[in-house]
């Protein structure tokens, strides 16, 4: 493995300071020229597009080898800018850049990956086959689509711009910026290399769908830090649309908000992802709002490979469904492509509120390697969901296939290989009636070993443990840790 120097071994994942080592300055190299917009721009209506003076500037920079667009304070309404080599655009508090909603303003780009809606890509930002380009400061980018957008709706509204769009960029560095009321992606960075996220704060309406905060596209060598991000649809997910590798990613000290995935693997990964670590990162429940579908989640859809994932203390608060989710399940069952899941661990989690955890593999490519330690659950919500949220609209799951949601254990293992489950404390705070739920429920678990869990949940008539077609495993719970 190359980039971080990270690498995984038979103890788990192994990282190399890889913070220190990628430092912004090590990126983007630093602009001679510098260029002072207001300044430059002269007298202008705020509420005028100023598009060509600003590609004006920022094609100066890239003819100079370089350069820096300082915004001062003040609203800078625009149309699509397309960034090149060696410029940053740097943002002071109080400055704006603010998408005006002509759609004439923003070409389209390329048609979007999966035919997906809108099917096409336009952005306010814009870069490809740059190198060292950078959005800093303390400013704010702001898309100017700050209404509620539902799914029903969206499938026929064609014009929705994402907020920044890079494609086959290198070095690339975005600091402390605010990043605001998209129209589709917030950050979609497409096969990118070298990249360098830290301080964002992201900010889209909780009501408008598909404004994913960040997403990754197939992009190696990435560090994603110190971000708090809030969104109306999942806030960080890694992707491969295209087929390239999405790997040596870093993702550590985030908050994230949403009442849909807050971490996401998936739903569109025709290439690997593999060589992952989430770290140290808050999952919050949201006052007045719907907390998250799903905290963590893995979804194999399109027949490729998950490998070398790490999640370590992880916070996660209210989660209603399913605070972890792994899922190896076809997009499309008629056409069934076997992916792989593989040494996927999770240590470390503090979680309280509802949900389960759900790991479903396929008969015949089971999850292998799958490590669960150190988890502390306090169950104080006690819906159980039946349903198991599909990642994606474009989906056509196999109606014949079990449903293990219907199952009520708090811990679902089917189709799972070479798994270790350990250190596992659950409680509860009752309030009233709530379903009676078993520990775990196993499905064809093979060559596993489950122990250390400890509980105090009310089994009422279940059992702790219920499992069909294992072998090759060993559970040891204490009578001690169950109260009947």
């Amino acid at each position: 493995m190359t980039g971080f120097g990270e690498h995984f071994t038979d103890e788990g994942f192994v990282l190399e300071r890889p913070a220190e080592r990628l430092t912004s300055s090590q990126i983007a190299t630093t602009p001679t020229m510098q260029i002072d917009v207001q300044t430059a721009l002269g007298t202008y209506a705020p509420d005028t597009p100023q598009t060509e003076a600003l590609q004006g500037l920022i094609d100066q920079c890239v003819a100079n080898g370089g350069g820096c667009l300082r915004f001062a304070a003040g609203t800078y309404l625009t149309g699509m800018l397309r960034l090149g080599d060696h410029v940053e655009l740097h943002l002071e508090n109080g400055a704006c850049l603010k998408g005006c909603r002509d759609e004439a303003a923003y070409p389209v780009l390329r048609e979007k990956p999966f035919g997906e809606k809108p099917g096409v890509i336009r952005a306010l930002l814009y870069a490809e086959e740059a190198t060292g380009i950078c959005l800093s400061g303390q400013g704010t980018v702001d898309g100017s689509f700050a209404e509620a957008l539902d799914l029903s709706v969206a499938t026929d509204l064609q014009f929705r711009p994402e907020l920044i769009y890079f494609k086959d960029c290198h070095k690339v560095t975005l600091k402390d910026v605010c990043l605001r009321d998209s129209g589709f992606w917030c950050l979609h960075l497409m096969h990118c290399r070298t990249v360098r996220i830290h301080g964002l704060t992201i900010r889209t309406n909780p009501e408008r769908i598909n404004t994913d905060g960040i997403d990754p596209d197939g992009c190696r060598d990435v560090i994603i830090s110190d971000c708090d991000i809030e969104t109306g649809d999942d806030c960080i997910v890694l992707k491969s649309t295209e087929g390239q590798a999405c790997e040596n990613i870093l993702i550590q000290n985030c908050i994230f908000r949403t009442h849909h995935g807050a971490l996401k693997i998936g739903t569109e990964a025709l290439g690997p992802i593999r060589n992952v670590k989430v770290s140290n990162c808050l999952i919050p429940a949201v006052e007045n709002r719907r907390d998250s579908a799903t905290g963590i989640a893995l979804f194999m859809k399109d027949g490729s490979t998950f490998e070398n994932i790490s999640f370590q203390n992880i916070t996660m608060e209210g989660m209603h469904n399913l605070a972890v989710l792994v899922d190896n399940r076809a997009r499309y069952h008629k056409t069934d492509q076997s992916g792989t899941i593989q040494n996927i661990r999770f240590s470390g989690l503090q979680i309280s509120g509802g949900g389960r955890m759900l790991f479903e593999g396929r008969e015949d490519s089971p999850i292998r390697g799958l490590s669960v330690s150190d988890i502390s659950w306090t169950l104080n919500q006690y819906g159980l969901s039946h349903a198991k949220p599909l990642g994606s609209a474009r989906t056509d799951h196999d109606p014949e296939l079990p449903r293990y949601l219907e199952e009520p254990y708090q811990i679902i293992l089917a189709n799972v290989s070479e798994a270790s489950i350990s250190d596992f404390r659950l409680s509860e705070q009752r309030s009233g009636q709530a379903p009676d739920r078993g520990l775990i429920y196993m499905h064809r678990l093979t060559n596993s070993s489950i122990r250390g869990i400890a509980s105090d949940l009310l089994l009422g008539t279940m059992t702790p443990i219920s499992e069909d077609a294992c072998e090759g495993h060993s559970v040891e719970i204490p009578p001690s840790a169950v109260i009947t």
